[in-house]
Order: C-alpha cells, then structure tokens, then sequence
C-alpha cells in the first residue's frame, strides 16, 4: 500500500500569508480567509504540557477552544465571560480570530464553512458546536497592532459590525455625549464671542440678544434642532471642527448598549462577542501613550462586560501571560491596575504550532487502512 492511498495533503486549505483580523469585515476576503483555517481537536497535539510552562492554566487545541466559546455563548450565565487566549508568535491567533468571527456571526455560509473545517478535526466536537451555534451574535473584531484610541475603534468597529448585517448605528445615538460638549462651549464662550453667536442665531430666525440669547440655547438645545445647529456653527467657526453626535462615546458604554437594546429574546442577536486580537500590543502602546490610546477604556470595557452578566463575551489574544506584559511597564503607569482586572480571566493556551497544523492538513482517505497501521 502506497501512502497516497493512506493520506492526502490539503492543498486547497492552505492559506498563503499572514492574516489581518481587520479583514473580517471585508466582504471579499472573509470567506476565503475563515475557511482556510486549520483547525486540530484533541488527538493531535504539537505541543504537550511538558513544552510549555502552563502556571496551572489549561492547554487545548483549537476545535475544543471554539466549543468552548460556543458553549460561553449558548449559556445564559457563563462562569467567566472573559478568556485569554495565550499563544506564540506565528500560531495562527489572528486567523482563528477571523475564523471564530465567521462561525458565531450572523452569516450563517461562514458558519457552515467553519463548522465543516472543524468537522474535519474533530465530528463529535463540530456537531457539538453545531449544536448550541444556533443563534446570531454581534461580533466585534479589534485588531491590537493599530494603534488606535480604543473608544474611537470599538465605535469604529461596532458601524462595521452593524452594517455586516444590515443596520446603522441609530441604536448608539441615545449615549449622544454632543449636548453636554456644546453647553460646556456655550458656557465658556459666549462672552467672548456674543458677536458670533447673535448672528447664526439671525440665520436661524431667532432674534435674542446677549445673555436672553445665552438662556435661551442653554433651555433648547437638546429640544430644538436650530439650537444645536446655532451652537455647532460657532463651534465650527472657532475650532475648525463639528461636534458630532458621536462625539465623547466611551467604548463600554457602547458594548453595554448593544447588549441592551440587541441582545436577547426577541431581538436581532444573542450575544455580544468582542475578540481582540494582539490585546498584549495594545497594552504595551497604551502604556507609552496613555492619552492616545483611551487606556481608561479597558476598564470600561471590563465593567460594560461584567455587568452585562452573561450578555457580552470577550476573548482576548496575546502571546504570553498578563504577568508578562505588566512587568514591563512601569509600576506607577495606571494601565498596571486595568490590565490587572483581566487575569481574573479563564487563561487558556493554544496547543497549535506548525507541525499540528501540517498534521491536520493530511486528509486520510482510508479511515481502517490507517487505523490498522
């Protein structure tokens, strides 16, 4: 017996270049991306326990890693709504990201298609997934290597995510913060440019003066659209800028809100799923940039999760423990105390390597012949 008669390589689940978890809302790559990620289950292992010091956290592969989720995202009051998924550079965490994004979104050909690349790791594991992957959750992709303000892409990423299936972002205009901005700017300002203001008020056919002019924007200007309008003009004139009614939105309250008013019985999704790939990257930039980076927003993010009790599931990507990363900043650095708050999460590592994958890329063509072996 020859061994292609045991075995065949997968040619077309290999996947040429590294992937960016971004491309998860690109109509156009995302199925190709998501269904060329080679799953393992629990027969083969790369790495052992033995490899790896594990510091008491578990090792599992990647079929049973996507169970797991599944599993978080079927229950109604999971034990942990936070993972910390742990694994080397070049395991393929940005592509699992992309794949696991595919399988609990909405679309349900992607979840096919992830569903069947995991059926071919592990049947009993995929008709388990199959089984409790029933209902549509709201993903949202973050990818750490942008260095980005945090509330500024959860917000970002959210529209992405809305408009994947359909919807606009009216659902987030409630938190508007763009009221309390603009009589902060009426407050501080008036005085200086009464001029300014009197007259974009004329173009709006309202004819008050100095201080009854003040009153009266100060009494309408969450009532009454030309108020707004008045005060945005002044703005604009003075700053350069608009104020937006997304202006100011903080990224936990936005997850709480979705979960709010998307999630659950009778409402378009089940859940919330936030993956932040390079999560370790990003600490170690907000760090250095703190103001840039919103580094207060991964405390709101762990409260909007916490509170959410159940509703929203966050999974993180780094390549090594918390402990690690935080040891390399400064100890009076306040991103030390939100980070913190994150090693309550379940910390599992990723038994992936290269030789696992290239083990799971040989198909057996004949089942007995190969037991037999």
């Amino acid at each position: 017996m020859q061994i292609r008669e045991l075995v065949h390589f997968s040619k077309e689940r290999c996947f040429n270049g590294a992937v960016q978890t971004e491309w998860f809302y690109d109509k156009d790559r995302v199925e190709n991306v998501a269904g060329s990620y080679v799953f393992h289950g629990p027969r083969y292992f790369g790495v052992s326990e033995k490899d790896l010091d594990l510091g008491g956290h578990r090792l599992i592969d990647t079929a049973s890693f996507a169970l797991n989720i599944a599993q978080k995202l079927e229950s109604e009051h999971p034990a942990n709504s936070f993972v910390m998924t742990i694994a080397g550079y070049g395991a393929g965490k940005s592509h699992l990201a992309v794949s696991l994004a595919a399988l609990f979104s909405a679309d349900t050909k992607l979840s096919s298609i992830v569903e069947s690349n995991i059926a071919l790791a592990d049947k009993d594991i995929a008709e388990k997934i199959a089984a409790a992957n029933k209902k549509k959750n709201l993903v949202i992709v973050l990818n750490g290597m942008n260095n980005f303000n945090l509330d500024a892409e959860v917000l970002k990423c959210v529209r992405l995510a809305l408009a994947q299936n359909g919807m606009d972002d009216s659902v987030l205009k409630g938190l508007t913060k763009s009221y309390d901005i603009a009589k902060q700017f009426v407050e501080k300002t008036f005085a200086m440019c009464q001029a300014q203001f009197e007259s974009s008020a004329i173009k709006h056919g309202i004819n008050f003066k100095g201080t009854r002019l003040k009153g009266f924007i100060l009494e309408t200007i969450e009532s009454q659209n030309d108020t707004l309008e008045i005060v945005n003009e002044v703005y604009t004139e003075i700053t350069g800028d608009a104020i937006s009614w997304d202006r100011g939105l903080s990224a936990g309250d936005i997850l709480s809100e979705l979960s709010q008013k998307l999630c659950g019985p009778n409402k378009p999704f089940n859940k919330v799923l936030v993956l932040f790939d390079e999560f370790g990257r990003y600490i170690e930039y907000a760090a250095v940039n703190p103001a840039v980076a919103g580094e207060a927003a991964l405390q709101q993010i762990f409260e909007a999760v916490q509170t959410a009790n159940g509703g929203i599931i966050f999974v993180g990507f780094v390549q090594s423990e918390l402990d690690a990363y935080l040891a390399r900043i400064e100890k009076t650095s306040n991103i030390i105390r939100y980070v913190g708050r994150y090693k309550a999460s379940e910390n599992l590592f990723l038994s992936s390597n290269f030789e696992t994958i290239l083990a799971n890329l040989l198909q057996k063509v004949d089942e007995k012949a190969f037991d037999r072996l």
